[in-house]
């Protein structure tokens, strides 16, 4: 899954968290650009109902909650339409059922426990956790059969790993693109490794390329189909029938992997 949200038509150059929640659009949502308005500001909340934040996006087609790992809400209005505090707030509430169902399954999964004998995924396979603690300095060594982690307490365990992970990201990431761009035929401006919670890779319009570290724990073959899918939006900046063509065209098995990330995307958010 690239984005596990039900809208008909995907943001341009997001590939979405199997974590992050996010609503169908507001109904007349994607109606002809008006006049920019500021953020509306939120009337008083009462106790007990529904806290939110709000944010303009000059991506977004339509107006969309989101929820975050730590049940936070998150109003997305696109750049330019008009919505008042009032219509914000009716949009938030005729979505309680939505707020709740999904709350429920947040808090019904537990992060990833690093302790001995728990296992770590890594590269699409789990290996066996060896916690080492009283050491000087923290560090990480991975092999084919097991991940040590050397730590000076074992609450460092997890931030450990994931230092150690985005290094690792840093030169993956980099094969991976130079690689498959060579073979698009395409140009990149950059390419940036981050801990972002709603996406797994972004292409910007000037080709600056970002994917998160998480992705690197997914069998090869699903961190490859990213990097083409983020690489053919120097192609096609959309989400577009040719887009998926040139997705397709280097990357044959897209819709499998595409499955895998949506079934398993969750899973990686939690370590």
């Amino acid at each position: 899954m690239l984005r596990p949200r039900p809208t008909p038509a995907p943001e341009p150059q997001q590939l979405a968290f199997a974590g992050l929640e996010s609503t169908p659009p507001l109904s007349g949502a994607a109606s002809a650009p008006q006049q920019q308005r500021g953020l509306p500001k939120p009337p008083p909340t009462p106790p007990g109902s529904n806290r939110y934040a709000i944010r303009r996006s000059r991506r977004a087609r339509h107006v969309s909650l989101r929820l975050n790992r730590s049940g936070a809400l998150e109003v997305v209005i696109p750049w330019r339409q008009r919505m008042s505090a009032t219509e914000v707030e009716a949009f938030v509430a005729s979505m309680e059922g939505w707020i709740e169902r999904n709350r429920r399954r947040l808090g019904a999964v537990e992060h990833t426990e690093f302790h001995n004998r728990a296992t770590v995924p890594w590269r699409g396979r789990d290996l066996p956790l060896v916690l080492l603690a009283g050491h000087e300095r923290n560090s990480a060594t991975v092999t084919a059969n097991a991940c040590r982690l050397h730590v000076r307490e074992p609450g460092e365990a997890r931030r450990t790993f994931a230092e150690w992970a985005i290094e690792q990201c840093k030169h993956l990431y980099r094969e991976a693109v130079l690689r498959r761009a060579g073979e698009m035929q395409v140009d990149i401006a950059g390419v940036r490794v981050g801990d972002a919670h709603t996406r797994w890779g972004s292409c910007s319009a000037r080709g600056r390329l970002t994917f998160s570290w998480r992705l690197a724990m997914a069998p090869p073959e699903v961190f490859d189909a990213v990097v083409v899918h983020e690489l053919a939006h120097r192609i096609e900046l959309n989400h577009s029938p040719a887009f998926y063509a040139v997705v397709r065209k280097h990357c044959p098995d897209y819709d499998r992997l595409h499955r895998w990330l949506k079934d398993h995307g969750r899973e990686l958010l939690l370590v």
